[in-house]
């Protein structure tokens, strides 16, 4: 190190000593001078080149020191630069790392944090599902109970009667209601039903036509369905005072199902023969009318059923009417007293008041038929 700087300073200080000893210019010598001694002037020449000699070497060693300077300087940078690198690549690796780290946080925060929202939004979700689940068990039960009592008011209905009260009627129509918002292939058997006696409390009778039709179209191989839709059929042709068309489709109801045994069945087969007798009466046929009423009365007549016992009471009453218009004293009071029994006794009051008896009141059989049966003489 001590040479080092001996070295710098004779670096330093070199370019004087060559201005003022090394690069003296040599004394001019005049004529005026004596020329000195040949020893001397070689000695002096010699010390010249001597002095030259060990600039030359400290110009060399200078150079020689300057390169080995540059050439510390130099492998100290590399070193420096090598670290500077190796500095710069781990401050890399470690701003990698903090960032897989950093990233790999925020993911499992936002996966925890979507994993969350998922169980939120399934917890939401199953608790809005059950309460769907809750309203749709609820209007199922509500749609069934009112199906229920729709089916209980028309199974307790006589044939081609409306509900009797308003009540059911406000049922009847709200399921009639329900089954018209239905593509009309979709409608089930229950919404027919309720169709066909909404049409009859309202005396549509185009309606009850058509919804009689479709019953046979859709539900025809249920013998029940198929009795109602042609019962209907056949009163919804009367209503339009399409009579032969009605009696032609009592006739094949009455065909189909006479020997059946559903009590349903049966009431529509003695209806429809009663409606017969009816339209046959319309049209002018007594004779028609009179044997579709004998023919109910020898099908139906004994039987115990109280909606089978009043169809036949009517068909004797109306078959005494036709006996009575016709003037047939004997056959009328025939008919009267078949009527009776089935009625439950002899209405005084039923008779007396029917215009149909007029021609006939008079007759003293008849009036003392009427009082045999306990009826005060008219006044």
């Amino acid at each position: 190190m001590v040479r080092l700087l001996a070295t710098l300073l004779l670096f330093c200080t070199a370019p004087a000593w060559a201005q003022n000893g090394g690069a003296r210019p040599l004394p001019v010598t005049t004529n005026a001078q004596a020329a000195p001694a040949p020893e001397a002037a070689l000695a002096a020449r010699a010390a010249a080149l001597e002095r030259r000699e060990a600039n030359l070497a400290l110009r060399k060693e200078m150079i020689e020191t300057r390169a080995a300077l540059a050439d510390a300087g130099h492998a100290r940078l590399q070193v420096i630069g090598g670290w500077l690198s190796a500095i710069i690549g781990l401050f890399g690796v470690v701003i990698t790392i903090a960032v897989f780290v950093f990233a790999w946080r925020v993911e499992r925060q936002a996966i925890a944090a979507a994993v969350q929202a998922a169980k939120d939004g399934l917890a939401n979700a199953k608790e809005e599902i059950e309460t769907m689940l809750r309203d749709a068990t609820a209007m199922a039960e509500r749609i069934r109970s009112h199906e229920q009592e729709v089916a209980r008011i028309i199974d307790g209905l006589p044939p081609g009667e409306k509900p009797a009260t308003e009540a059911e009627r406000q049922i009847v129509e709200d399921a009639a209601t329900i089954a018209r918002k239905k593509p009309p292939a979709e409608r089930t058997l229950d919404d027919l039903r309720a169709l066909i006696v909404d049409s009859i409390d309202k005396a549509d009778w185009p309606e009850m036509r058509d919804h009689a039709r479709a019953l046979l179209y859709l539900h025809g191989t249920n013998d029940q369905a198929a009795a109602m839709g042609l019962f209907n059929l056949a009163n919804a042709h009367a209503e339009l005072k399409r009579f032969d068309d009605a009696i032609a489709t009592y006739d094949k109801l009455i065909a189909r199902y006479v020997a059946s045994d559903e009590p349903d069945v049966r009431n529509r087969v003695a209806m429809a023969t009663y409606n017969k007798g009816l339209a046959l009466g319309r049209l002018g046929r007594a004779v028609d009318e009179i044997a579709a009423y004998d023919d109910l009365n020898a099908r139906f007549g004994a039987s115990g059923a109280p909606t089978l016992r009043k169809v036949v009471a009517d068909a004797l009453f109306n078959k005494a009417c036709v006996l009575a218009r016709g003037a047939n004293v004997a056959a009328t009071i025939a008919a009267l007293r078949d009527w009776a029994p089935h009625r439950g006794g002899f209405d005084c009051d039923t008779v007396r008041d029917d215009a149909d008896f007029e021609p006939v009141r008079g007759d003293p059989s008849f009036i003392a038929f009427m009082a045999e049966m306990g009826c005060a003489p008219p006044g």
